[in-house]
Order: C-alpha cells, then structure tokens, then sequence
C-alpha cells in the first residue's frame, strides 16, 4: 500500500524539528509543528507551534509560543514570547507558574513573575512581579522591577519599588536630582501619572496625581488630586508627611517648590511660590509672584502679598493688607493698610480701612 507524501498516519506527529540531549522529550503524539534546538528544550511538556533554542529553554512550554535564550520562558503555557536568558523564566518557586500571552525581552525580563498579557522589554524589567501581575507593559532597565498590574512604565528604573495599579509613569533617573527615576518609590499609590526624568520619585502610597517635567513633585510623598507641570514644580509637596497637601495645581517652572503642607493652592508661573511651606487656599497667577498667607488671591508678574485673603491685580503689586484689594500697575498696600481699596497706577495705601482711586493715590 502506498501512502501519499501529504499524508500521515493519524498517530504520528507532524512538523517537528529536534536538536540537542533530552530535545522534545516531553513531546505527545498530538504534538506538531515544534522547534527545539538546544539540550532539554522540551523536555517536560510541550503542545503544539512552539519555537525554543537555548538550553532548558521552553523546558515546559505549552503552545503557540517562542522562547531564545538560556532558560528564557522556562514554564510559560502559550501564546508568548521570551527572548533573552531567564526571560519569563517563571520560577519553580511559585506554585502559579504558567504566563499566558506575554512578550519578554530582555536578561531576567519577566523572570521571576506569574502574569499575563504582558509587554515587558528590558533587563530585570518587570523581574519581581507577583502573581496576577497583568496587563502591564513595561521598558526600559529595571523599570517596574516588583510592579503590580495595568501600569505602563518606561524609563531606566521607572516604577521600581510600585505593587499598585493603574499608574502611567515615563522617565528616567537623572543624578543631577539627586532622587530616583520616575515613581521610582510609588509603592501602592495608584491612578498616577508621571512624566519626566524623576517625576514623582518619591509617592509612596499616592493617589491619582499628575507630574508633568523634570523633577515635577520630585520628594512628593503621600498626596493626592495634585496636579504639577514644570520643571521641579510642586517638587516638596507632602515631604515627609503622610496625609496633607492635597488637591494643588502648580504650573511653571518651580512653580510651588516650597509647598510642603498647603492644600487647594493654585499657582502658575516660573517660580510662583509660597514663602511658608504650610499655606493654603492661594492663588497665584505670574512668574516670579509669592504668597506669604493663606488665602491670598494676585495676578500678576512679580506680585507679592501677606495679607491674609489679600487680593490684587497687576504687575508687581505689593497687597500686605490683611482683606485688601489692590488694582493697577505696582499698586501698594502696607500691613497697615488692612480692609483697604486701592486702584491706579503705584497707588499706595498705608491706611486701613480706606480707598485711594487714580494715578499715584495715596
């Protein structure tokens, strides 16, 4: 009887190619269309359109899926991608073991974690992550080292220390800074944003922030609702506090940078900042102004004020009146000058309770 050469016996695998002791070991006679090149590749368990070369690489590789290096998707199940030596190596140490859906590339890139529909490229990226670890896609050295799930994280070290979820954090480590890389010490914070060289370095437990810029809430820890755009705005805010600082908006360069404790502040401009780490309820719109109390209110380039709920609008004007208003180009208002009004160009006001209208009022 002649068979055709298109044909085969229903018993017999299909596609196979095996090289190296103890090569494909494992394999059934249900299992086709396998690749293996290297000692072991193979060799406890195997399925169907798997492509393994490196020694013990896919030792327990199930289906549909590719693994290149030493080790590299050592126990993976199916539809992934390993390349790289230890790459989604997946312990034997964790009894979870078996990714499904995964991409790791890179030296120890997913190596010791169990998760699945994962993109983690890198050396040690995403190398601790536990189990249920998934949907993340991580890049760059060390980046999201112990991760949690549903983060996207890239840069040199990004998200190192973060078991949380649902952080976006893009940045690498600069030692000009003097802090690590971006949400480098995120740890269970989550709904965060972070992009910039050291973004966000220091968060902890921080919650659905967003850090824009180099810096950008560099030694921040512990806060929540902020929003900081700009080189090392907001860099200080909730340092070393564990609750506090809540619900501010800095734009600008340095812009907030000495806030530690103050909440609901909405300052905007190069180096807008509050002269007490501690005050809150500000609002300031213009570079190079300062607040000196709580609940003042400029507009304003170079504008000042330490009257408590002071308010003032034009360049460089000066209200230290508590509950006075000033309008007009270098307006003047002393501490004196408390529940006064003064409008016009470098008006003064060394009064309190009083009103000066018109060019040079006093």
């Amino acid at each position: 009887m002649l068979y055709s050469l298109l044909a085969a016996p229903a018993w017999a695998q299909i596609g196979n190619e095996m090289s190296g002791a103890g090569a494909g070991n494992s394999l059934a006679v249900q299992d086709d269309y396998n690749t293996g090149f290297g000692d072991s590749t193979f060799h406890a368990d195997a399925r169907d359109e798997t492509t393994a070369f490196g020694i013990l690489s896919g030792y327990r590789a199930s289906s549909n899926s590719v693994t290149i290096g030493f080790k590299a998707g050592m126990h993976l199940i199916s539809n992934s991608v390993s390349i790289g030596v230890n790459s989604g190596f997946i312990g034997e140490a964790n009894s979870l073991y078996g990714a499904r859906n995964n991409v790791n590339i890179g030296h120890h890139a997913g190596g010791e974690g169990d998760g699945d529909r994962n993109v983690l490229i890198g050396e040690n990226t995403g190398n601790g992550i536990t189990s249920n670890a998934d949907g993340l896609v991580m890049i760059g050295h060390h980046a999201g080292y112990s991760t949690g799930k549903a983060n996207l994280i890239i840069g040199h070290n990004a998200g190192y220390h973060t078991t949380a979820e649902g952080n976006l954090i893009v940045g690498n480590y600069a030692p000009g800074y003097g802090i690590g890389a971006a949400g480098y010490g995120l740890t269970t914070g989550y709904g965060n944003a972070l992009m910039g060289v050291s973004a966000g370095s220091s968060l902890g437990s921080a919650r659905f922030n967003t850090m824009i810029g180099p810096g950008a809430g560099g030694l921040s820890e512990n806060i929540t609702h902020n929003t900081f755009v700009g080189g090392l705005a907001g860099y200080n805010s909730g340092k070393g506090l564990t609750s506090s600082a809540n619900g501010n908006t800095m734009i600008g360069y340095k812009a907030g940078y000495n806030n530690i404790e103050g909440r609901l502040n909405t300052i905007v401009g190069a180096n807008a900042d509050l002269t007490d780490s501690t005050l809150s309820y500000v609002i300031l719109a213009g570079a190079n102004s300062s607040a000196g109390n709580s609940f003042v209110s400029l507009f304003g380039f170079s504008s000042s004020g330490a009257g408590e709920y002071g308010s003032g609008v034009g360049n460089e004007i000066t209200i230290d009146g508590e509950r006075a208003t000033g309008l007009g180009y270098q307006t003047y208002i002393s501490a004196a000058g408390a529940y006064s009004t003064s409008i016009g160009y470098q008006s003064a006001m060394t009064a309190s309770n009083s009103i000066g209208i018109g060019k040079l009022a006093n």
